[in-house]
C-alpha cells in the first residue's frame, strides 16, 4: 500500500457513521496492547489503526501505536514536524493527511490535548476539514478552527499526489424503491452487507447479496446505533446515515 495521503484518508472515510464502543479500533488495539483499550477514549486508536491499514505507518506513527493524545503530539514535536494552531499556520502549513489535535480549552499547549483526527480538507481561512473518531462517540467530519486546534503533526508521505476521496455510494434506486428482505442476488445488498460488517456487525454477514433475517437483523441493529426508525428496510434515509458525506 502507498504510503500516502490519500491512502489514509481513504481508509479512515470507510467507518464513517460508526457509533459507540466497543469497536473495531478498540477491539484491535487491545488485542495488541490489552483489554483495558476496549472500552476506553478510542480517537486516536483510529488514527493508529487507519495507519496500520493503509501502509502510512511509518509517517504517521513516528515512534509506534499511540492511544494517548499528548504522547502522540510530542513524537510530531520531537521529529521537528510540529506546527501549533495559530490561524496563520493553519492557514499555511495544514494539508490533507496531518495529524490534528484539538484542546477543548482552546490552548496551544500539547499537554493540554484532548482529541485527535485527521485533515480532510484545508479551507483557507483557518478552518479545517476533518475526519474524527469517538466525537460525539461516533466517527464523523467536523470543521474546526483555531479556537480549538491546538496543533498539527506533518507526516512526511511520499511525493504529494492530488488526494481524492473515493466517492460514498449514493443512494442506487429510484425513488419509492426500499431495500428488504426477500431480496437476492441483488449488487445492492452486497453493499449493504459489506457496510455493516465495515461498522462492526458481529457476527460478520455472509456477503452473498441476499436479504434475508441475518442481514434484516443487522440493519435493524445499525438503525438502532443511528438513532432512526428500527424497521429492517433500507430506504434512503437508512442508506444515507450508512453512507454520510460531509454537509
Amino acid at each position: 500500500m502507498p504510503n500516502t495521503a490519500a491512502s489514509v484518508l481513504n481508509e479512515a472515510h470507510k467507518h464513517l457513521g460508526l457509533r459507540g464502543r466497543p469497536n473495531v479500533f478498540t477491539r484491535w488495539y487491545a488485542g495488541l496492547h490489552g483489554s483495558e483499550y476496549l472500552n476506553a477514549a478510542w480517537c486516536n486508536m483510529k488514527v493508529t489503526y487507519d495507519a496500520r491499514h493503509s501502509g502510512t505507518d511509518k509517517a504517521v506513527l513516528l515512534k509506534g501505536d499511540r492511544a494517548y493524545t499528548v504522547y502522540h503530539a510530542e513524537d510530531f514535536q520531537d521529529a521537528g514536524l510540529w506546527k501549533s494552531g495559530t490561524t496563520d499556520n493553519i492557514k499555511k502549513y495544514a494539508y490533507p493527511g496531518c495529524v490534528v489535535f484539538f484542546d477543548w480549552g482552546g490552548t496551544n499547549v500539547i499537554g493540554a490535548i484532548d482529541h485527535v483526527g485527521y485533515v480532510v480538507k484545508n479551507l483557507g481561512d483557518g478552518r479545517l476539514i476533518t475526519i474524527e473518531g469517538n466525537t460525539s462517540d461516533m466517527v464523523a467530519l467536523r470543521v474546526r478552527g483555531a479556537d480549538v486546534i491546538a496543533g498539527f503533526g506533518m507526516p512526511k508521505y511520499e511525493p504529494a499526489t492530488p488526494v481524492v476521496i473515493k466517492p460514498v455510494n449514493a443512494y442506487p434506486y429510484k425513488a419509492g424503491t426500499f431495500v428488504r428482505k426477500g431480496w437476492q442476488n441483488s449488487a445492492g445488498v452486497k453493499v449493504i452487507q459489506t457496510r455493516l460488517n465495515t461498522l462492526g456487525y458481529r457476527p460478520k454477514l455472509t456477503a452473498d447479496g441476499d436479504f434475508g433475517t441475518k442481514t434484516e437483523n443487522a440493519v435493524k441493529w445499525f438503525q438502532r446505533m443511528a438513532g432512526i426508525a428500527v424497521d429492517g428496510v433500507v430506504g434512503p434515509q437508512t442508506w444515507g446515515k450508512m453512507f454520510p458525506v460531509a454537509s
